[in-house]
């Protein structure tokens, strides 16, 4: 609850000048006369041709400054008075503690508090007003995010914003969203005014404020252009155009505007601001390395990653050695799925970039993010997105995934016997796909390469005679070599080894059968006393 000081200027009943007719007890006194702002002695331009003229409704004003003496809304009603530009009844509040925002008092428009209409207040003092805040944080979504960037320029430039429209209420409404957009202490660093006489006087729109340009009564000769220190923006024109800084410095406050609720003006506001703000075009230094390491970094992470360059920003940090915040990227960068689609999906470019790509982000994740962050999104779309994998351990994550191996446009195999290996081996077996190109090279590891294709051997429902045709037409190993891992596998189908010989010549099928006929023989099914008769008898050796 603050304590708000009240004061009611207008013509004097006993004079032909402006005056106080009364204000309450604590309300600054200079030279021992109540204290008067500027903006509470001047509304139309005296000399001027913007007359209020029979038939034509007289404009009202509400204006909100920073003072020397704290924060001052002034609520000026015209007296609609023919011939008189100048006469009006001005209601002034004050918070003397500049800690209320603009918004705040605003608000008590819409509570009735103040005079909208010419009245005389009682002969005694005026009482001072209680006021309670609103709010305790900034609303910076009720804005158009164009108009907003323009602001913060305007603010980051300390120059105003002016705003026309020709519905006087949509422009006043825009108005009071922007004040609301904004972290109160810095909207009490500003001036707000719904009726601006001169928009291009430096003396009446001087430091950053945002003011309502009201025809026919405000002076411009040109709405298109700027001729003075203040920007002018048309609502009836369509969204604003912001410079690149400026949408780079909004995007930093629409990311967390709950950061800046506590900015004590403008110059602390825009410094946050810029703070926060990196351009994805150029190269990642150790400002951005630090952002990423703070409570920020999954804001900064999504602009390194969006543009043209985001695979390069990455390399950056991946050679600077240091860990991205993956843990909090799910639910605070919605843009990371359609960048992972943009390096994942299929080729339509340089392929040799994309595989970079893919190796930059899946080195810097753990294998638990990664299956979060991008192997469950790009699984989840195969039926409309046939997914590029081109490194390995995000086609290890997929495949542990469960989802068909056809699902996907595979470029690797991994360096091991693992999840993708085995689902592609099966799809082989099962007649899906052919045999993967690189499983020969797997078998330098002996024990690793029997116990995979086991494993595999165990998942397949094929038929066992479409199997064995399979496995004994494979022929990217030596003979003599897949015919010992096929012994060694518990779930060979019965005489897949035997079957392989056929790739031999009749010396070379002697040869093996010399050296392995028990192990052929068992494995085929063929009882020990058989099989020996036929080593006797049949082979002859």
């Amino acid at each position: 609850m603050a304590e708000i000081q009240q004061a009611v200027v207008g013509w004097a009943p006993t004079s032909n000048g402006l005056g106080v007719l009364g204000a309450s007890p604590g309300w600054p006194l200079v030279d021992g006369q109540p204290w008067l702002p500027d903006q509470a002695r001047t509304f139309l331009p005296r000399g001027s041709d913007a007359e209020v003229m029979r038939g034509t409704e007289p404009p009202g004003g509400l204006e909100a400054h920073p003072t020397a003496y704290g924060t001052i809304l002034v609520s000026k009603v015209y007296l609609g008075r023919v011939g008189r530009p100048g006469t009006f009844t001005a209601h002034c509040v004050l918070d003397p503690s500049g800690r209320q925002g603009a918004t705040d008092l605003l608000d008590l428009a819409r509570d009735g508090v103040l005079r909208l209409r010419e009245e005389q207040p009682d002969a005694e003092a005026l009482p001072a007003l209680q006021l309670t805040a609103r709010r305790t944080q900034p609303l910076p979504g009720d804005v158009a995010p164009d108009l907003l960037a323009v602001l913060i320029a305007r603010l980051a430039d300390r120059t105003p914003l002016l705003l026309r429209a020709r519905d006087r209420m949509t422009a006043i409404d825009t108005f009071a969203a922007l004040a609301r957009a904004l972290p109160r202490r810095v909207g009490a660093d500003m001036w707000w005014s719904s009726f601006v006489a001169h928009p291009y006087d430096p003396a009446e729109t001087a430091g950053p404020g945002v003011g309502v340009v009201v025809a026919p009564f405000s002076v411009t000769d040109d709405f298109g252009a700027s001729t003075g220190p203040a920007t002018l923006v048309d609502l009836d024109a369509g969204p604003p155009t912001a410079p690149e800084r400026a949408r780079a410095l909004c995007r930093s406050y629409l990311d967390h505007p709950e950061r800046y609720g506590d900015a004590a003006d403008v110059d602390e506001f825009i410094a946050r601001l810029d703070a926060l703000t990196l351009d994805p075009a150029a190269p990642v230094d150790d400002r951005a390395l630090d952002l990423l390491a703070g409570d920020v970094g999954p804001v900064v992470f999504a602009r390194l990653i969006t543009g043209e360059r985001g695979m390069t920003r990455l390399a950056e940090v991946v050679r600077a050695g240091r860990r991205l915040p993956y843990r909090a990227l799910w639910s605070a960068v919605p843009e990371l799925p359609a960048q992972m689609y943009a390096w994942f999906g299929p080729v339509q470019g340089d392929q040799d970039v994309q595989v970079r790509a893919q190796h930059v982000i899946c080195s810097t994740m753990d294998t638990r993010n990664l299956a979060r962050l991008v192997a469950r999104p790009l699984a989840a779309d195969v039926a409309d997105f046939r997914p590029v994998i081109a490194d390995r351990k995000l086609a290890g994550s997929l495949a542990g995934l469960g989802v068909p191996l056809d699902a996907y446009e595979w470029r690797v195999l991994t360096e091991e016997w693992g999840p993708v290996v085995t689902a592609a081996v099966v799809g082989w077996l099962e007649g899906w796909t052919h045999a993967p190109a690189d499983l020969a090279r797997l078998a330098a590891d002996r024990a690793g390469f029997v116990a995979g294709l086991d494993a595999a051997l165990a998942a397949v429902a094929a038929p066992a005679a479409d199997v064995r045709d399979r496995l004994a037409g494979w022929r990217e190993l030596p003979v003599e070599e897949w015919i010992d891992v096929l012994l060694e596998c518990r779930n060979v189908p019965a005489g897949t080894p035997l079957a392989a010989l056929g790739r031999l010549d009749r010396g070379g099928v002697r040869q093996v059968l010399r050296r392995d006929w028990p192990r052929l023989a068992g494995q085929a099914g063929i009882p020990a006393v058989v099989a020996e008769e036929l080593r006797v008898r049949g082979l002859g050796f």
